[in-house]
């Protein structure tokens, strides 16, 4: 039994598991590679790719036609099998198969540019997540130190209390109460803090009850590897992502209105045919099978077509024509968009950092001051309102810091993604 229990021992220890550590750029690269979002995403392009795929292969390989069909009384007779092999050939088609392929093209190029800008939105939601259960993390750190600090006050009223000295009651059921609220206070930032570490955990595709610790955060670090962000990758709006996704569209409706206008076109083809016996009939009538003369296998046909619908191709057209109108002024108003947006994050990261630094500052102060009247408040040198005062100072800074910190972080990576 003793040995039993040493082992199940030995097991529980090794199957036991530990926090992970996570930092920032291990959010951001887990979010990369392990991500369903992206990984959707990255379906959607090899779905765009094989169409262009197909697209490529009818302009370039021409569709062959196997022809096997014949009277059953020939079939009794002779078998079935192929007659010919024939294979359509189209010279002109208006320029349809030839924009229909730059089209799947460019629907690829789209697919491509989404993924980017949807790893970019799943590293940002990552990293917002991770902030969220630091700031609740520090928020339950908080409350474990006021309660630690009324826990001690209680004791030493109790003393006092109970050894006759002349001290109000209420002051000890003040004290007792403000330990219920921070437990309360402490019970909910608990359960906002496993909330968004669990949102975290989906975001990063790892168990939801996955545990995590060292979760901290340089910013002198970070923000030096941010600097002069347009210096870093040198692009021109119209070359960024977004820029090529607007251009993009514009193409798009371009090819669009030229498929439309090829309906407009007769079709000249040629039709390469290789027979390989024909149906023959004899004086009574009856059909039968025989293999043509080696030079009478191959002919050749070429001809043309043209289907017009009067009012079904020309609205077509119309239609076309204005959706691409459409798509160049709406490409000059996003482009002009774009590098509004640019500006205004640029601006937004400066002063976020310039406040993120001050508040820290802030919070610094804080905290000395809080160890400060810790000890004064054990010492009986202030009362409890001044000493949870200095608390929730220190508890709204500390909260405001990491949600300043949270949207610096996310505003740098914004205007950095505008550049990818």
């Amino acid at each position: 039994m003793k040995k039993y229990c040493l082992l199940m021992g030995f097991f529980a220890l090794f199957l036991k598991s530990y926090p992970m550590e996570l930092s920032v750029e291990d959010v951001i690269q887990r979010a990369r590679t392990a991500n369903n979002e992206i990984k959707i995403q990255d379906l959607e392009k090899n779905i765009q790719r094989k169409s262009k795929d197909k697209a490529l292969k009818n302009l370039m390989l021409p569709p062959i036609k196997f022809s096997a069909e014949e009277d059953w009384e020939v079939v009794k007779d002779y078998g079935f099998g192929a007659n010919e092999v024939t294979a359509y050939i189209p010279i002109f088609v208006g320029g349809k198969n030839v924009n229909t392929y730059k089209k799947a093209k460019a629907n690829y190029s789209m697919a491509e540019h989404d993924q980017v800008l949807v790893k970019n939105a799943v590293e940002e939601m990552a990293v917002s997540k991770y902030f969220e259960a630091l700031n609740y993390k520090r928020q339950v750190e908080i409350s474990d130190l006021t309660i630690q600090a009324l826990e001690s006050q209680r004791r030493r009223l109790e003393v006092l209390f109970t050894g006759g000295k002349l001290i109000p009651k209420s002051e000890l059921l003040k004290v007792e109460a403000n330990i219920k609220r921070n437990e309360s206070l402490k019970l909910e930032n608990i359960r906002k803090e496993k909330l968004a570490m669990g949102e975290l955990s989906k975001i990063l595709n790892y168990p939801l009850d996955t545990e995590y610790s060292n979760m901290d955060f340089n910013l002198k670090e970070f923000m030096e590897g941010n600097t002069n962000i347009q210096e870093k990758y040198g692009k021109e709006i119209e070359m960024t992502t977004l820029g090529e996704k607007e251009k993009l569209k514009v193409e798009i409706a371009q090819y669009d209105l030229k498929i439309a206008k090829a309906d407009m076109y007769p079709v000249f083809y040629i039709e390469p045919t290789f027979q390989y016996q024909d149906k023959l009939y004899d004086s009574s009538g009856d059909a039968y099978l025989e293999k043509r003369d080696s030079d009478d296998r191959f002919y050749l046909q070429v001809g043309f077509s043209w289907t017009f619908a009067w009012g079904a191709t020309l609205d077509s057209v119309s239609q076309k024509r204005w959706a691409y109108e459409k798509a160049k002024l709406e490409y000059e108003d996003n482009m002009k968009g774009i590098e509004l947006e640019t500006e205004s994050r640029e601006r937004k990261v400066q002063a976020l950092y310039g406040r993120t630094l001050a508040s820290k500052e802030e919070v610094a102060y804080l905290k000395e001051n809080v160890k400060i009247d810790n000890m004064r408040y054990e010492n009986g040198l202030i009362t409890t309102f001044d000493y949870l005062n200095s608390v929730n100072s220190y508890r709204t800074a500390e909260a405001d810091y990491y949600e300043m910190v949270r949207n610096l972080v996310i505003a740098t990576m914004e205007f950095e993604n505008i550049y990818k």
